[in-house]
Parts: C-alpha cells; sequence; structure tokens
C-alpha cells in the first residue's frame, strides 16, 4: 500500500473533507467541555464534523444539550456513544494529552467573539503577554 502524506493549512483541509476529496483525514478537535460541541461535530454541516445523521442519536445529543443535570446528561451521553460506537461514522486514530494549569496572578484573557466557537479556553496565549 502506498501512502503519500500532505500536510495542509486548515482552509484547504475543510475544503477537501467537506468535497470528500480524501481516503483517510487526521483532524484535530475537541469538545472543549461544550454540550453543543458534541452535536455539532457528530451531526453539524461544518467540514469537521462527521455528518452522521441517524435519529435515535440526533434526539439524543439535541436532549444533553439541554439539560443541567449532570447525571441525565451522562446517561444521554452513554447512550449516545453506544449508537456512535456501533456505526462508527468516523474511528479516532489518537487522543493527545493536554495538561493545563492555574495560577493565581495569571487571568485568562477573553478574545470578544472568542477563540474555538466563542467559549473561552486556555488556548489565547494573550494573558501570557499583557
Amino acid at each position: 500500500m502506498e501512502v503519500n502524506v500532505r500536510i495542509m493549512d486548515s482552509g484547504i483541509l475543510g475544503a477537501r473533507i467537506a468535497a470528500a476529496d480524501f481516503d483517510l483525514a487526521l483532524v484535530s478537535q475537541g469538545s472543549n467541555g461544550d454540550p453543543e460541541s458534541m452535536l455539532r461535530q457528530t451531526a453539524g454541516n461544518g467540514a469537521y464534523s462527521d455528518a452522521f445523521r441517524r435519529a435515535d442519536l440526533l434526539e439524543l445529543l439535541q436532549q444533553q444539550v439541554g439539560t443541567v443535570d449532570v447525571a441525565k446528561r451522562r446517561a444521554l451521553l452513554d447512550r449516545a456513544q453506544a449508537i456512535y460506537a456501533d456505526e462508527l461514522p468516523a474511528f479516532f486514530l489518537y487522543s493527545p494529552q493536554w495538561i493545563t494549569a492555574a495560577n493565581a496572578r495569571l487571568r485568562p484573557w477573553f478574545t470578544p467573539g472568542g477563540i474555538a466557537v466563542g467559549i473561552s479556553l486556555p488556548l489565547n496565549k494573550l494573558m501570557f503577554v499583557q
């Protein structure tokens, strides 16, 4: 088997994925703690979505977005995960470990309009220089 590895910027990669112009794509994404991310990444219309639209899975993911009870959300996501694992529309090749540290002297910097779908995250490095 011959493999041709290409590193692409996110715009080109997104366009190729949206057009299904690939055999295998290695992309990186995470939910960042946002319940709606699960719905967007699984059944969204974006280039980095699995575009997987099974009715019972969609219903579970939509229910968990509006559920504030942690135990209920966990139960809904457990059921959704079982469906996803059974169908396996995408396969995760690796899962990197990210470590975040806190320091009382540094305050996270919030960027108007946000980073990563507007969520305030430790990904914005401006807090280290301002």
